[in-house]
């Protein structure tokens, strides 16, 4: 038997990753690295998210590779240390995006930021740790 996916697969789509993970407060999760070999590719991507809102971006393997280096040393929050080749929100509740690639190999960042202050006062406020259901897919840009 093979298990049970969590989101119904694009028509003509390839599965490249479909998993569970957890971002906490001011984190971030590298997923990936995802390979795009052929021309006229998109990466699509279905996800669930529930505790608290996400940012993402779709950056290169070699700024990711690097931001992420920085990320594990403990290093600020900081921007890319490159061009973002997408980015957007991720909303509680379910979304999906897509965005055409050269060929080449990517990451999708998540990043759960912090709450940002109401009125300029900082009020103390639980962690919104995010769990997020998603699904990584190739297929033919359209």
């Amino acid at each position: 038997d093979k298990p049970k996916r969590q989101f119904k697969t694009g028509e003509g789509r390839t599965v490249l990753a479909s998993d569970l993970t957890t971002v906490y407060t001011k984190s971030r999760d590298y997923l990936g690295p995802f390979e795009v070999a052929a021309n006229d590719t998109s990466l699509f991507v279905h996800a669930r998210v529930d505790g608290g809102p996400l940012v993402y971006a779709i950056v290169e393997r070699s700024v990711g590779e690097a931001w992420r280096r920085l990320y594990e040393t403990a290093a600020p929050m900081a921007p890319p240390p490159g061009a973002v080749i997408g980015q957007g929100q991720m909303a509680l509740g379910e979304s999906s995006f897509g965005f055409p690639l050269n060929p080449g190999t990517y990451y999708l960042v998540l990043e759960n930021t912090a709450p940002p202050p109401l009125l300029g006062v900082m009020v103390p406020v639980g962690e919104q740790i995010a769990s997020v259901s998603y699904s990584v897919e190739l297929g033919d840009r359209k």
